[in-house]
């Protein structure tokens, strides 16, 4: 039987080919939507929920991937493009010459050589070779592309599209329209396809056949409180397993042994898999909130015995169990009541924080919209699970 070490079983970074789980139903939209010729799909969905190993799955081997964040011009794309597809950047021909009296004369073996390069066009060679192969382009993280080389892209897609290449742009589900914005006339063109966070019932299966991978035996208790804690990420889920085990000090696949978790583990593995999703510099500027002026802000003696502001109190209202990426409005006020002692924060404090806090993501932090607040459905979200996961753990929620 193969052994296997369990940073092969558990891949929070790289595709799970022992635990990928099949979302049947996003899975067969996908593929219907790219069954034509010339099909232009926007997938979006949260972050790290799984849009880019959803598309390598489904192409196996046909996808034509480029990040979004390596895109400065809309030339990089198409350069890209190429080198994955093995198409060189230019033609050669080539002449043997010797020289003779300082001129080049041609010789059928000689030891000079004259090359005439011929410049391929990237973006109609890339073109020709998704269509010809089946490929398919994959756009990841679009909404990391700045919104001048988004249009100028937008307007080569179309193009592309009309050549009968297949694309799939990947976006987060607040920049989903970036490709259609851009350019007006991919209206009609592009087909939506939206995936959400992951079901606990979903995620619990990545553990669970990982257990069986290494041959282990665990408390299935633990799958849940692991599923419950991944907040609908399938990245979270894997990092968590995979700290799991190296906590119980796990490194490759046992021989079917059973082994006891000890108390406080779900504490220890969290810090443990902390470290892999940092968020402290967005931490720190919500949980500090706008630029002090005037008076000092009022202050909430919560139920452990601290002091926060307005800002701290709704991250902390936010992590409390049970943790939801989405929280309507009478939700977190019924989170915040709970957590003070005395009197709680009014309608128009809430809501004045929940404004200037989306503030500060949207004007610095584009690409990174760990939170928002829609006023027009009051409805606070949490976009990056990463985020929500960070201030659990910095506030020592369900550990």
């Amino acid at each position: 039987m193969q052994t296997f070490l369990v940073d092969q079983v558990f891949t929070p970074f790289s595709y799970p080919e022992h635990t990928y789980v099949a979302r049947g139903s996003y899975e067969n939209t996908l593929r219907s939507a790219l069954s034509a010729a010339g099909s232009v799909v926007s997938l979006t969905g949260p972050s790290k929920c799984g849009k880019t190993v959803l598309c390598t799955r489904l192409l196996r081997g046909r996808a034509c991937l480029v990040a979004g964040g390596s895109i400065n011009e809309a030339g990089d794309v198409w350069r890209t493009a190429a080198e994955v597809l093995g198409i060189p950047g230019a033609t050669e021909e080539s002449e043997e010459a010797e020289i003779s009296g300082g001129v080049p004369v041609v010789r059928g073996r000689s030891n000079w050589s004259e090359r005439r390069l011929y410049a391929v066009n990237p973006l109609e060679a890339v073109s020709t070779r998704l269509n010809e192969e089946g490929r398919v382009l994959v756009l990841d993280d679009f909404h990391y592309v700045s919104h001048d080389v988004q249009r100028k892209l937008a307007q080569q897609l179309k193009g592309v599209s009309e050549r009968g290449a297949r694309v799939v742009v990947l976006s987060v589900p607040q920049r989903g329209e970036d490709a259609v914005r851009a350019n007006p006339d991919l209206r009609g063109r592009v087909q939506s396809v939206v995936i959400d966070f992951w079901a606990e019932q979903d995620l619990k299966q990545v553990a669970n056949l990982g257990w069986r991978k290494l041959c282990l035996r665990l408390d299935p208790e633990l799958e849940d409180a692991l599923a419950k804690e991944s907040l609908g990420s399938p990245q979270i889920m894997q990092a968590l397993c995979l700290e799991l085990c190296r906590h119980l000090g796990i490194e490759q696949a046992p021989t079917g042994k059973n082994h006891s978790v000890p108390n406080g583990w779900l504490g220890a593995v969290r810090k443990r898999a902390l470290s892999l999703f940092n968020c402290e510099t967005a931490y720190t500027a919500l949980s500090q909130g706008p630029l002090r002026r005037g008076r000092e802000r009022t202050m909430f003696l919560t139920h452990r015995g601290e002091s926060v502001d307005i800002y701290q109190l709704v991250l902390f209202a936010a992590a409390q169990d049970p943790p939801h990426t989405l929280l309507d409005y009478a939700d977190l006020t019924a989170r915040l009541k709970r957590l003070v002692k005395g009197k709680p924060a009014t309608g128009s404090q809430v809501v004045s924080a929940l404004e200037q806090m989306s503030r500060i993501v949207s004007e610095s932090m584009e690409c990174d919209q760990v939170l928002v607040w829609a006023s027009e459905v009051r409805q606070l979200s949490f976009p990056d699970p990463h985020f929500l996961f960070y201030v659990r753990e910095r506030y020592n929620i369900g550990a």
